[in-house]
């Protein structure tokens, strides 16, 4: 029979087997964090699987702290949002210790599943967007999380993504709980507002730690680190970094220019909301950066993001492996092998009849193919057969033989 917690001086919050708040029974712990340890724990009351953090005994002596890690429960609590953890309970022990009591998640922290590699842009994009709605949700509450990081977001199945672990958040309403003077968050992903904490931190703060934390899924590296967090925090300062088009080549130009934006020393200068910042990464995601043909290790490409002009979409077909070329419209039958939603459109992109200088590179193109695979002039069929795809990262078209 399960037991009731209770009062008692021990190494851990709860054993295993111990039962909190007549409802959740340990069953495993999952893992520790700077203020509390993580346990799974079934749910009596629903028949499910939980998380149960509970807060470590010695800092739960401050009586700061428990306020500070209450404030987070009814904050989190607070937000209804897909892309943020659910809470569903909270409380105290019998000696006093708080906890609360989330969704069980199944997958990894961001920081694992990155494991310091650069992510495809798609990626990117596709995480990005889901913390840009996650923070908005918060940030309607008046909450901001301040300590936004790879370890504090969380990977579950198919790429979804939910904002973890509000442990500092501070809410706009409760700022008896900040000391004046004191400075929260992690070194590498702190805003400028930060380090110096006399300019007042508010929601922007958690949009320049969002651009840092796209710069690392970017390049695999944050912007600033060293060995000493005050070095950390000066070059958030006072240090521009490395400009993202010289860490990596194909990142969008549109998409260098959110990261730049975000990382602005001056929070004004910065995107104003995480909502104005989560549609213009949906728009970057639903616009092919970057067209690449490649013909036996030749390349051509063109940057469809750095022109206004309308790019010409393909007619995904079956049938001979040919490039035909209309004079009034461009048709190539491809195969197609996209990685994402906007790569793997089966659109049928009509070439602007007013856009003559698309249909003048479409030609150039297809007299360049015709030139390195050695076609005759009367004949448009590949001569060794061959199929086109689009790549996973980049997107780019792939002419290869059977």
């Amino acid at each position: 029979m399960p037991h009731r917690s209770r009062s008692k001086p021990r190494a851990e919050c709860v054993q295993v087997g111990e039962v909190v708040g007549s409802r959740y029974e340990v069953r495993d712990r999952l893992g520790e964090g700077g203020m509390a340890t993580v346990y799974l724990a079934h749910d009596h009351h629903d028949e499910r699987e939980v998380a149960l953090k509970v807060m470590h005994p010695a800092m739960a002596e401050d009586a700061l702290l428990r306020q500070r890690f209450s404030y987070e429960a009814r904050g989190t609590m607070s937000i209804i949002d897909p892309h943020v953890v659910e809470l569903i309970d909270f409380g105290e022990l019998d000696d006093g210790t708080p906890y609360y009591v989330m969704e069980r998640l199944a997958g990894q922290p961001l920081n694992r599943f990155a494991a310091g590699r650069r992510l495809p842009i798609d990626h990117v994009l596709q995480v990005g967007v889901q913390v840009c709605r996650g923070l908005a949700a918060a940030h309607a509450k008046n909450i901001i999380h301040r300590d936004l990081k790879p370890e504090n977001l969380f990977v579950a199945d198919g790429l979804r993504v939910k904002v973890l672990d509000f442990g500092i958040a501070k809410l706009e309403a409760a700022t008896s709980l900040t000391v004046p003077g004191s400075i929260f968050g992690t070194p590498q992903y702190m805003s400028p507002e930060q380090a110096l904490p006399e300019r007042g931190v508010d929601h922007r703060t958690d949009i320049y730690s969002f651009g840092v934390l796209l710069y690392e899924l970017l390049t695999g590296d944050v912007p600033f680190d060293d060995d000493e967090p005050m070095a950390v925090m000066l070059s958030h300062l006072e240090q521009v970094p490395d400009p993202l088009c010289q860490r990596r080549s194909d990142v969008p130009p549109a998409l260098a220019s959110i990261v730049e934006r975000c990382l602005q020393k001056r929070p004004d200068l910065r995107y104003q909301s995480m909502q104005a910042l989560g549609d213009a990464l949906e728009r970057v995601l639903a616009t092919p950066s970057r067209t690449t043909i490649r013909v036996d290790g030749a390349e051509l490409g063109m940057d469809l993001a750095a022109t206004a002009i309308e790019p010409p979409e393909f007619t995904v077909a079956d049938g001979p492996r040919t490039l035909v070329v209309q004079r009034s419209l461009p048709t190539v039958p491809l195969e197609l092998q996209g990685s994402s939603a906007a790569d793997a459109r089966r659109a049928r992109v009509k070439t602007s009849r007013l856009s003559l200088i698309w249909l003048a590179i479409g030609l150039g193109m297809i007299v360049a193919l015709a030139a390195i695979l050695g076609l005759a002039t009367g004949s448009r069929q590949l001569s060794d057969g061959g199929a086109i795809g689009v790549n996973d990262d980049p997107r780019s078209i792939v002419v290869s033989p059977d």
